[in-house]
C-alpha cells in the first residue's frame, strides 16, 4: 500500500510518497506564482495551481508504483471562487491578500467582528472569504474581467 500526502502550499506544491511501512519514498516538488497586481493584493492561478498539484501526484505516483490514498492539505484561507461548472472566475485572492483591512477595521469598530466571534468562533481577518467577499461586493459590483458580478454584501458591512 502506497500513500501519496500532498502540502499545496502557496509557494510551492510538494507531494510526498510513502510505502506500506510508513517510509517516505518519493518527494516531488513545484513552485507557484504568487501575483500582486496592486499594493495588498496577493493571488494565484488556480489553473496553475492544479496544474502543479496534478503534476506532483503523477510523478511521485510513478515513483511509488500508484497509490492506495492521496491526503491534501492546502494554503489557510483565501476566496477561491469557482462558478458553477467548478471553473476559477478569476484568480484566487489568497489568505495574505490585504485588500479587505478596511473592510475588516470598519467591522470591528462597528463591533461586528466581535458578535460574529461571539456567534461563530471564527475571527475576521482580511484574508478570509466573508472580508473578501465584501470587498468584492462593495468594489467589483459589476464583477472582474472574467468574473461573475459580484452582489454588494447587505450595506457592505456584513461579516459574513
Amino acid at each position: 500500500m502506497a500513500i501519496i500526502c500532498v502540502d499545496a502550499g502557496t509557494t510551492v506544491i510538494k507531494a510526498v510518497g510513502y510505502d506500506a511501512a510508513g517510509a517516505e519514498a518519493a518527494v516531488a516538488r513545484r513552485e507557484t506564482v504568487v501575483t500582486r497586481p496592486a499594493p495588498g493584493h496577493a493571488e494565484q492561478d488556480m489553473h496553475a495551481v492544479w496544474d502543479a498539484v496534478a503534476a506532483t501526484v503523477r510523478e511521485v505516483a510513478a515513483q511509488v508504483g500508484g497509490a492506495d490514498f492521496v491526503a491534501v492539505t492546502a494554503q489557510g484561507d483565501g476566496c477561491w471562487l469557482v462558478d458553477a461548472d467548478g471553473e476559477p472566475t478569476g484568480p484566487a485572492i489568497l489568505w495574505n491578500d490585504a485588500r479587505a483591512a478596511a473592510v475588516v477595521d470598519r467591522w470591528t469598530r462597528d463591533g461586528l467582528a466581535a458578535e460574529a466571534f461571539r456567534v461563530n468562533g471564527s475571527s475576521a481577518a482580511s484574508g478570509l472569504p466573508h472580508a473578501v467577499l465584501a470587498w468584492l461586493g462593495e468594489h467589483a459590483p459589476g464583477g472582474w474581467p472574467g468574473r461573475a458580478p459580484c452582489s454588494p454584501v447587505a450595506g457592505g458591512s456584513s461579516p459574513g
